[in-house]
């Protein structure tokens, strides 16, 4: 992105539901680890989307987890879909 003139602002984490490793406190890791990089190189936090499928409920419960930790530490730049859907495979506003 540097080398073509632009600033990357948001990044994008798809599915981290599937895998049964994906815990709110491995999110939460990951995400820590993206801030720092951004706050190294002299870059506002970054805006940080979840996307997630749930297939076993628990996405949405982790899902609060992870919001509640990144507040507890004032992280506010984190953005978990948490939209209705009729499929019943994301995260909904029972979030």
């Amino acid at each position: 992105m540097r080398r073509a003139g632009l600033t990357l602002h948001q990044l994008r984490l798809k599915n981290p539901g599937q895998g049964k490793d994906w815990t709110a406190a491995a999110i939460w890791a990951h995400v820590k680890t993206m801030d720092k990089v951004f706050k190294s190189r002299g870059m506002e936090s970054p805006i940080v989307y979840i996307h997630n499928h749930d297939f076993n409920g628990m996405g949405g419960h982790t899902g609060a987890e992870l919001l509640g930790m990144a507040q507890k530490e004032g992280f506010n730049t984190l953005v978990i879909d948490a939209a209705y859907r009729k499929n019943g495979t994301h995260n909904d506003t029972r979030f």
